[in-house]
């Protein structure tokens, strides 16, 4: 049972968000609050921090307007912490999301740069909150800022906020390198203890990329690395701006605010400017922009004399604000697995031919054999007539002889008759056998017809069942080319879309590495999934290299093609436009044809399977049968030793 500081119980509901430490649940009976519970209980220093920060904002409710902060500990019956209530967010996107100029078109159609200086105001008060009640945020990226529609700002992971007693500081133990201050590049974040100038570089690379367009300031030099960009605090975007016409210049925040960026980039640590500063000119700012004479989501500085974004519209034919009247255009197709598995399943329910190893022959059968073995075995039976035949020969032979020797009269004439007896007994003999021949011939070949009947019936089972396994092949086969759509679709979408990578911008691209960027919408552990498969740069990504990546969803792969997609521009690769409806809808009408006749097909084999079947097993029972009829005709035929 979970109980929150009070005893209460607490009933957890439904997921709805997980981390590397746990889940985030809602709890029943609190509609505005979510329950943070660790997959295992906290280490002691861990939970004496979180009930450091639960006192903090006991102290200070004013934390819930900027931070989800852990505001009420959960334990279990034993006194086990394991987790914390916070606040729940609702209807807020992720920084990058606002930043990044396609998904704030497709998020927030309707709003202009002003929301973003908006809302960089509003993460500079938060800041300056956060350290009036001397709290490092410590870890600062983008991951965990959150951005509403009314531009309010809300932390997330605040449990890994740096808090300090005054005899103890509880570090944060966690950076990025993109947001980390050229002093601390390289540090053990485990043990590195955070300042507030640590911080207000973290701050400005924020501030910098919602007034810019999601472009970091340092561009990573030569290497494309950022971390030894900031630690030589390479701030080198007032050059690149000069020489890359699509970039926003730096003069439209006015000089006040480029001031503060080259302090806080370029400076001394202690030189960086204090959260308040930049609230008060990001303030100055948004109060001095006016509307665009030629589109309405335009706002232009009052230090300018012309509208910024419709010279970058000009020379780059690409709009930073434009409404998504009907949002972005997408494939609707999607490769019917489930009809496909049923379709399979189906053919599976058709039995197959009778397998030759269930042959057994019928009964007559062995008898008949054994018939005709001992009817060949036993041989022909003695005649009477040819016996007396040749024992009368043989008599008369004898006697002659005996007459001969005593020189009687007339031996020889016995002898000759004795002999000519004899003879006509053989002579009997080979006349009377010729049937009983030609019976043992004929029994000969039915014993063998009959032996081999076995054999013919398991063959032609055979026949049938290899005959059954190769069209059921083509089903499998078929099955294949189902699933094969998704990747035809994916290839052809990354045709239409141009995702390939245009040869001349690749030396370029491949001075921008995978390790070490922050790829917005990717997780650290599915970017290291990159480098293990060879993709190491920018140039070597593509829709069919990533497809090849496992773990990557389809969402993981479009964040991946954006951020490519967004250094090409930066170095001032034209936009490459997107595939109109009317391509995704030609597409998705082909891909659903296709579909649609391979399922056609295998229905054609599930019903040529069940034919064969039927027609084989009808084949080998009348086969069967004939067999069983010529045996019992053969037995009666052996019994009745048909001879002479």
């Amino acid at each position: 049972m979970l109980r929150d500081s009070d005893g209460n119980a607490l009933a957890l509901a439904a997921e709805v968000g997980r981390g590397g430490e746990g889940g985030v649940y809602d709890v029943v009976g609190r509609p505005g609050a979510v329950a943070k519970v660790y997959a295992h209980p906290p280490r002691p220093d861990k939970v004496e921090k979180l009930s450091l920060m639960a006192s903090l904002f006991g102290a200070h409710p004013e934390l819930a307007w900027w931070c989800a902060w852990p505001e009420v500990l959960i334990r279990d019956d034993g006194g086990q912490c394991l987790g914390f209530l916070m606040r729940k967010l609702e209807g807020q996107q992720p920084v990058h999301d606002i930043y990044s100029p396609e998904r704030r078109k497709a998020l927030l159609p309707d709003v202009g740069w002003e929301f973003l200086v908006r809302t960089a105001t509003n993460v500079a008060r938060m800041f300056a909150s956060l350290h009036g009640l001397r709290v490092i945020v410590g870890d600062v990226n983008e991951r965990n800022l959150f951005v509403g529609r009314d531009a309010t700002v809300t932390f997330v992971d605040c449990d890994s906020f740096q808090i300090a007693t005054a005899t103890h500081v509880f570090v944060s133990g966690v950076g990025v390198p993109d947001y980390t201050p050229p002093e601390l590049q390289g540090e053990d974040f485990r043990t590195a203890i955070r300042s507030e100038a640590h911080d207000r570089f973290g701050l400005a690379v924020i501030l910098f990329k919602l007034l810019f367009m999601g472009r970091h300031p340092f561009s990573g030099g030569a290497s494309g690395e950022l971390g030894p960009a900031i630690r030589d605090r390479a701030f080198d975007y007032p050059q690149l701006q000069r020489r890359l016409p699509h970039l926003v210049p730096l003069e439209v925040a006015g000089a006040d605010l480029a001031g503060l960026f080259g302090a806080a980039f370029a400076g001394p640590p202690e030189a960086r400017p204090e959260p308040g500063a930049w609230a008060e000119a990001l303030d100055e700012l948004e109060r001095s922009l006016q509307a665009c004479p030629v589109d309405p989501l335009h706002r232009v500085p009052a230090h300018l004399d012309r509208c910024p974004w419709c010279q970058i519209e000009g020379a780059l034919r690409y709009s930073y604000f434009a409404p998504a009247a009907q949002g972005p255009a997408e494939s609707r197709f999607r490769v019917d697995l489930d009809r496909l598995a049923d379709l399979l399943g189906a053919l599976d329910s058709v039995a197959a031919p009778i397998a030759p190893d269930q042959w057994v022959g019928p009964a007559s059968l062995d008898k008949a054999l054994r018939a005709l073995d001992r009817a060949l075995a036993e041989g022909e039976r003695p005649e009477a007539a040819v016996w007396y035949l040749r024992a009368g020969g043989i008599g008369l032979a004898a006697l002659g002889t005996a007459l001969l020797l005593a020189g009687g009269d007339g031996a020889r004439l016995v002898v000759a008759a004795g002999v000519g007896a004899w003879l006509a007994g053989g002579a009997l003999a080979t006349w009377r056998r010729r049937p009983f021949r030609r019976a043992c011939a004929r029994w000969r070949t039915e014993r063998d017809e009959l032996g081999r009947a076995g054999e013919d019936w398991r063959g032609d089972a055979v026949r049938a069942r290899q005959f059954d396994r190769q069209t059921r092949q083509h089903a499998l086969e078929l099955g294949a080319a189902w699933r094969d759509l998704e990747r035809r679709q994916r290839e052809e979408l990354e045709r239409m879309r141009g995702d390939r990578v245009t040869p001349a911008w690749i030396p370029v691209l491949q001075q921008t590495a995978v390790e070490g960027s922050l790829i917005p919408g990717l997780p650290p552990d599915r970017r290291q999934g990159l480098l293990v498969r060879g993709l190491l740069t920018a140039a070597d990504l593509n829709r069919t290299t990533l497809a090849q990546v496992p773990g990557l969803t389809g969402a993981h792969i479009d964040a991946v093609i954006a951020w490519r997609q967004s250094i090409e521009l930066q170095v001032g690769a034209p936009r490459r436009l997107p595939p109109s409806r009317a391509q995704h809808a030609a597409l998705d009408a082909n891909l659903h044809h296709l579909q649609e006749n391979l399922a056609h097909e295998i229905e054609a084999v599930t019903l040529q399977c069940a034919h064969d079947a039927r027609t084989a097993d009808t084949a080998l029972q009348a086969a069967w049968h004939a067999i069983e009829s010529r045996a019992a005709a053969t037995l009666t035929e052996a019994a009745r030793r048909d001879r002479p």
